[in-house]
């Protein structure tokens, strides 16, 4: 069985590394009747220091030539046999290559949700490359 980890409790085992999924800081699980007056529900949004940073490299790729890049959102209910909505999170280039940030459940495909995962996500990217531009890793 699969054990829901957030990312400092993901970080303590020995095991972890680049590729190691964990939650994103900010992912939450809502009972439906407790969707609050935002309207933003469960979103369990999952990635890995790799993923994370595919902010920075589709930015490095594309921006420095002015190409430009879009933060693009995919809803999809493929992932599993009851239909649970998921999102798909990624950096999408000026070729059309998407470079996948995160995914995850999500309550709803309303605005608020969206908004909210992409929210999280990006500034879970950002603190990825200041942690990795801190200790002068190479990404």
């Amino acid at each position: 069985m699969m054990q829901l980890h957030s990312l400092p409790a993901s970080m303590a085992h020995d095991s972890f590394d680049m590729h190691t999924a964990y939650l994103v800081p900010g992912s939450r699980a809502v009972a439906p009747e407790d969707v609050g007056a935002d309207g933003v529900g469960t979103v369990l949004m999952w990635s890995s220091f790799n993923l994370a940073l595919n902010w920075y490299r589709a930015y490095n790729w594309y921006c420095k030539e002015n190409l430009g890049v879009v933060f693009g959102a995919d809803h999809t209910y493929k992932f599993d046999a009851q239909g649970t909505a998921h999102l798909t999170l990624n950096m999408i280039a000026p070729d059309q290559s998407g470079h996948r940030l995160a995914f995850g459940p999500v309550g709803s495909q309303n605005n608020a949700t969206t908004k909210y995962a992409m929210q999280i996500v990006r500034d879970h990217c950002q603190e990825i490359l200041r942690l990795y531009s801190c200790l002068n890793l190479s990404i």
